[in-house]
């Protein structure tokens, strides 16, 4: 990956046509989580510093960080989006969503248990139906987890898309990462 060649876009809606809506930014610099283990997937956080300055209006807005770090309950619906590989395979052409159940910890540690371990900063989730399985997919990690109106999480990975057994993984906002991102912030 080519840092210099990347772009952020924002007010998209179709990830491949321009529209009027978008506002397209360089990276100017980026922030990984100094935690951040690739083996075991804990603290996978990064924010980005953009070359400009958003302009908030209709298509762009700011998710504001939770106001609380409590541990979202199991059971609790969820919304996730992106432009990731849908059931076709491929990326989608279109931003999707979908309703997602936060699944128990220790459900969730069972099925990954020869993969990685799942600790207290990730969440788990499942499709909302049983016979429907929604997931996100390759190309819709880093986005936002909302759970019960809040910004809760940020796609991290899983073990293949959609599958019935295999629950997605989540980087939990927790109170430590919250700290970090303000840090972060006031300092640059």
């Amino acid at each position: 990956l080519d840092k210099s060649e990347v772009r952020v876009v924002l007010g998209a809606h179709q990830a491949s046509r321009a529209e009027k809506e978008q506002q397209i930014f360089k990276v100017m610099q980026y922030f990984p989580n100094p935690q951040f283990d690739r083996s075991s997937r804990e603290n996978d956080i990064m924010l980005l510093k953009l070359h400009g300055t958003a302009k908030l209006n209709k298509y762009v807005q700011l998710l504001p960080l939770p106001d609380s770090c409590e541990d979202i309950k199991p059971g609790t619906m969820c919304k996730v989006a992106g432009w990731g590989v849908t059931s076709s395979g491929k990326p989608s052409k279109y931003l999707q969503q979908t309703t997602l159940k936060i699944v128990d910890r220790k459900s969730c540690e069972s099925n990954f248990r020869n993969y990685t371990k799942i600790t207290s900063n990730m969440l788990c989730t499942a499709g909302k139906y049983k016979f429907l399985k929604r997931d996100a997919c390759q190309g819709d990690s880093g986005g936002p987890l909302i759970c019960a109106g809040q910004y809760s999480g940020i796609v991290a990975f899983g073990k293949g898309c959609g599958r019935r057994d295999m629950p997605g993984v989540y980087t939990r906002l927790t109170e430590k990462y919250i700290d970090w991102i303000k840090k972060i912030i006031a300092l640059h």
